[in-house]
Parts: C-alpha cells; structure tokens; sequence
C-alpha cells in the first residue's frame, strides 16, 4: 500500500528525528567546551565526514518546503 503525501513526510520527520538524536548523542562525546575552538571544528568534521547522514539530511530539510516538526518523542515517530 502507498503511502500519501503526508505519510511520507511524517516517516522522513522520524528519520529526522531518529538520525538528530544520535548526533546528538554523539555529539556530546567530542564537543567539550573546555577544548580550543580549532579542536572542536576538528572533531565536528570528523565526524560529519564520518558519518555524512545528518549532514545531508539538514541540507535537504533546509531546501524543502516541508512543514514543521512534529515535536520530537510524538507517538507518530515512535
């Protein structure tokens, strides 16, 4: 069975939300603020390059006329 316009937009806000909250888990593994600024920009493109998942994902939701986010933990993207 297809999915309509808005299932497909809801499943890609979970994917979303799903791929933003490993980054951000992740995240908080290499971003200390107590390391020099030239370190942290180190870090961060290791890791996108990594892992360029999020990357591509942000540039396509910046490009999109999608509409909002559904709050993160709705019942749709669980």
């Amino acid at each position: 069975m297809a999915l309509s316009p808005a299932g497909r937009w809801i499943r890609a806000e979970c994917r979303y939300q799903a791929i933003r909250q490993r980054w951000l888990e992740r995240e908080a593994t290499f971003a200390d603020p107590a390391l020099p600024l030239a370190e942290v920009v180190t870090n961060y493109l290791c890791h996108a390059l990594r892992d360029p998942r999020g990357t591509r994902l942000l540039t396509w939701r910046g490009l999109s006329d999608a509409p909002p986010s559904i709050a993160h933990g709705s019942p749709v993207c669980r």
